[in-house]
Parts: C-alpha cells; sequence; structure tokens
C-alpha cells in the first residue's frame, strides 16, 4: 500500500495582509488552541488545497481569499500543491510543474486519481464516467466538525455527484473491491463498447448491402470487346471534358477573388471619400475661425486654407481612384460573365457523353454495363466490410468473455466474508472500548451503514467506525492511505472521562505507521 504524506502547509492571505505557516510532524500532529481561533480553518485548508472542499466553510475565511501550498510525498517521492481561487498546479520535488489546471472534476480528480495510484471509477448524475472527485478520493480520513461527528462519511461537500457514490466508495476504500476490479471493469467497458460498435457496423453494413443487392440489374454476360472501342472513346471524352471543366473553374476562381477584393476596395474608398467630403464642409461651412479646438484633448489645429485645400485635394485625388475601381470592376464583371458562359457551354459535351452512354450492342448500353460493373464492385466491397465487421465482433465477443472471467476473480465472496468480519469484530470492540453500551448490532452490520445513535454517544459511536474502516483499510485496501485529519472530538457535551477515552483512543488505534492531524482545545492530560 502506498503512503501519502504532509510536511508543512502554508497560508496566505494578500487581503488581509497575513500568512501562517505550520510544520507537520511526520506521525501526530496536535493543533491546540480555545475555539475560534481557526484551528478548524487550518485542517479543513489541508485537504481543501487538492480540492476537496469540507461540508461547511466559514464566510470569514471564504472572505480572507486565502491561498494555500502543502508540501507532502507519495512514498517519499516529494511534491507541492499549490491553491489559489479557482486555480491548482502540483510541482515536483525540482520545482517543475507536473500539473495546473481550474477544473477539480475534468482536470484535477484524473491527476491525483493517477498519482495516488486510485484506478476506481464513478458514474456522476449526468451518466459520465469517470474519476471520482477529490472528496470521495479522501473521504474515510476526515472528520469535519461541523458534519463528521453528526453523520458517517459526511465531512465534505459535493458528496452527491456520483450514482451510489457512497456505496462504491466505501467498497474500494475498504479493499472489497481493490483496485484490480476497476482495471478489468475499465477493460470489461471498452470490450462491450467495442462490442457494440462492432455488432452496429454489422447491422448498418449488411442493411446498405441488402439494399444495393436489390437495384442489381438480373444478370447477363457481356462481350466486354465489343464494348472495347466505346469504352475507350468515353474515356477520352472523359479526361478532356474534366481538363476544361478544371480550367475554366480555376479562372473562375481567379476572376470571382478579383471580384471580391474591388468590391471590397470600393467600399473602403467610398467611406473615406464620404468622411473626406465630411470634414471639408465642416471645415469650410460651420468653422468660421482659422483654427480650431479639439474637443477630446483640448489641442487647437489651424483651420487655414492651405489646410482646407489640402482635403480638397484628398476628395479629388479618392474620385479619382474610386472611378479606375468601379471600371476595373466593371471589366472583371465581363470576364466573369464570359466565363460563366463558356463554362453553361459545356452543356454540349455532356450530351456528347450521354450519346456514348447510350450506344447499344443488342440490349445492352454502355451506361448499363458500367452500371452492372460498378454495382458488382460495389457488392463485393461490401461483402468484404460485412465479413470484416463480422470479424471485430468475434474478436470483440471473445474479449468482453474474458474481462467477465478476470472481473470474477476480483469479487471473491471469501475475501468480502474476510474484510467484513473484520470490520464487524473491530466496530464490536471499539464500541465497548468507547463505552458505547446501546448500538444495536444489527444497526452496523453492513459496512455502508450509517451510524445512528443520540446525545454524547454519537461521537463515540462514530469514532469507533471511523477508525474500523481506518484499520480494515490499513489490512486490506490496495488504495494508497493517507493522513488522518481529526477536527475537534468534543462534541455533544462529553464528560471529562468520555473525551479522555476518545483521545486515547485515536493516540492508540490509529493504524501503525499512519499519520494523524488532530485539532483540540485542550489535552486533557493525555500525551
Amino acid at each position: 500500500m502506498s503512503n501519502l504524506r504532509f510536511h508543512e502547509i502554508l497560508l496566505l492571505s494578500r487581503r488581509e495582509r497575513a500568512a501562517r505557516r505550520v510544520m507537520l510532524g511526520e506521525y501526530v500532529t496536535v493543533v491546540l488552541g480555545r475555539n475560534d481561533t481557526g484551528k478548524s480553518a487550518l485542517l479543513k485548508s489541508i485537504y481543501g488545497s487538492f480540492g476537496a472542499k469540507a461540508a461547511v466553510i466559514h464566510p470569514r475565511w471564504e472572505a480572507a481569499d486565502v491561498t494555500s501550498l502543502v508540501r507532502f510525498s507519495v512514498d517519499q517521492i516529494p511534491f507541492t500543491m499549490l491553491r489559489s481561487g479557482s486555480f491548482y498546479a502540483v510541482f515536483d520535488g525540482n520545482g517543475r510543474r507536473v500539473f495546473s489546471g481550474t477544473s477539480v472534476a475534468k482536470e484535477l480528480a484524473p491527476f491525483l486519481a493517477d498519482l495516488l495510484g486510485y484506478r476506481i471509477v464513478l458514474t456522476s448524475r449526468n451518466n459520465e464516467v469517470g474519476p471520482p472527485s477529490p472528496q470521495y478520493l479522501f473521504l474515510p480520513f476526515y472528520v469535519d466538525q461541523d458534519f463528521g461527528w453528526r453523520e458517517n462519511w459526511s465531512s465534505f461537500a459535493l458528496l452527491t455527484q456520483a450514482k451510489d457514490g457512497r456505496k462504491n466508495i466505501v467498497e474500494f476504500h475498504t479493499g472489497i473491491r481493490p483496485n484490480g476490479f476497476y482495471v478489468a471493469k475499465a477493460a470489461l467497458t471498452s470490450s462491450q463498447n467495442a462490442l457494440r460498435e462492432a455488432r452496429s457496423e454489422v447491422a448498418v453494413v449488411e442493411r446498405m448491402a441488402t439494399e444495393v443487392r436489390h437495384d442489381v440489374s438480373p444478370t447477363f454476360d457481356v462481350d466486354l470487346e465489343s464494348f472495347q472501342a466505346q469504352i475507350t472513346r468515353l474515356l477520352e471524352e472523359c479526361n478532356r471534358l474534366k481538363a476544361v471543366e478544371e480550367g475554366l473553374s480555376a479562372r473562375l476562381a481567379e476572376v470571382y477573388a478579383r471580384r471580391h477584393n474591388l468590391t471590397t476596395q470600393i467600399g473602403v474608398a467610398t467611406a473615406s471619400l464620404r468622411e473626406v467630403a465630411g470634414d471639408y464642409r465642416f471645415a469650410t461651412e460651420q468653422i468660421t475661425h482659422d483654427s480650431v479646438e479639439c474637443p477630446t484633448c483640448g489641442a487647437r489645429y489651424d483651420n487655414s486654407f492651405a489646410e482646407r485645400f489640402a482635403i480638397a485635394q484628398d476628395e479629388d485625388r479618392l474620385t479619382e481612384l474610386l472611378v479606375h475601381l468601379r471600371a476595373e470592376l466593371a471589366a472583371v464583371e465581363d470576364e466573369a460573365q464570359g466565363l460563366s458562359a463558356e463554362h453553361s457551354n459545356q452543356r454540349a459535351e455532356i450530351q456528347r457523353i450521354n450519346v456514348l452512354l447510350e450506344q447499344r450492342q443488342g440490349e445492352i448500353t454502355v451506361r448499363t454495363l458500367i452500371q452492372a460493373e460498378g454495382r458488382k464492385e460495389v457488392n463485393q466491397i461490401f461483402a468484404s466490410r460485412v465479413e470484416g465487421a463480422r470479424e471485430r465482433v468475434t474478436v470483440a465477443d471473445i474479449a468482453v468473455s474474458q474481462q467477465r472471467t478476470r472481473l470474477r476473480e476480483f469479487e471473491d465472496p471469501e475475501r468480502t466474508d474476510r474484510i467484513l468480519d473484520r470490520y464487524r469484530s473491530l466496530m464490536r470492540a471499539y464500541l465497548n472500548e468507547l463505552r458505547v453500551f446501546t448500538l444495536e448490532e444489527r444497526t452496523y452490520q453492513q459496512i455502508t451503514s450509517n451510524i445512528s445513535e443520540t446525545g454524547s454517544d454519537l461521537p463515540r459511536a462514530l469514532l469507533a467506525y471511523y477508525f474500523s474502516i481506518l484499520n480494515v483499510m490499513a489490512e486490506f485496501s490496495t488504495s494508497t492511505f493517507c493522513p488522518i485529519v481529526i477536527d475537534s472530538p468534543n462534541q455533544q457535551g462529553q464528560d471529562q472521562e468520555s473525551i479522555r477515552t476518545m483521545l486515547q483512543f485515536m493516540r492508540e488505534r490509529r493504524p501503525q505507521g499512519s499519520q494523524m492531524i488532530l485539532a483540540i482545545e485542550e489535552p486533557w492530560n493525555v500525551d
């Protein structure tokens, strides 16, 4: 099993002109402080830096617009995660950027799943299949003070995005369905898609082949040599006609391009002439002084005879240019009409081709021969495609069968029973250790059960469940084990003996070698 470790977190608020750096211990870090000192904000920011938003974020913390940076390692390989608003970036140990993006679901989630070796895929409410969002990856490892002590598997926001997300994520993290299951499932899905596509292709090609066969004329024998002269003449005429048509098309394209260019130039010149004429009228009719003040910048400009004469010269030049351009456009229009007429005259050539096609040898025309031979060729093509598609169906069918067999290897009932027995055994022991005696065993028989208790027993019952899951994961899971982050366990009015018991329990029962970050108001004399 791989291990994720947090080494330090840095927080920066430019808005509040404040920052903080917190080093995190290799095994246990206790964040100690009274209420309203920011313990929860610190803990929420750890997994929040990885795109996993806690169930509740205080408005003041949101308003501070905090940029966070977490230094972490995966199997002792160092990385750095940076989050600034909706922007995320990951750097390797040499400071090289290995990821950046703004979409958590489409960009960050696939990257983290690959980095941590999480092969599970979930189906969204929109029926999109892909790696789970970060909150699902870290769900067993975080207990939020606002929701985590009220209901299990609820410490993060946006936990309703996936269909059957709770069941799938519990089975994945606890090892009931290991990574290999999801690799095999993805391969099975790919094979099933290939099989569906191959079967669809067979159906389409067979239908088209049937339609073509129905259109084929009755079979007849043809003396191809008797048609050789007509076919030779037909090919010569077709090649000549094609060459003429290509030449005319190229010339027409050139003429149309020149016409478009001239039309554009005339438009520009006309607009410029209109503007210059307006300037001249303004200078001669509306301004009586020898200078004029710019309404925008306040600068003054001459309105002398020389200035007005220059404007008039510009107007004359533009008028001459327009006359020239319009004359050139008229010539181009004439050329285009001539080419179009020449192109239309090719219809006579087409008629000659049709005459050749209708030449007969007995009851068979050249056209009939060509159509029949063409249909035979089409039939052969479709027959080949049908055969190829059927072969792909066979290959895909075999692949689906193989992947199903492989998938069943990971759905081992004996392994599942061992995991469930271990979970139930831990729950019984931990509930007793935490002095929760009223929670009936039938209510937590399933590993996905909702823990339902009341009063001060509820946080202790949830703690028993969380650590049962964590220890099952440490023993059976194939996923990366992440740091355990627990926020303010003193909930629902725990008495002094109960909170001491909870703290001692967390210290003693955390999985061996795991990293735990715990926020508390006071240590209650627990080392």
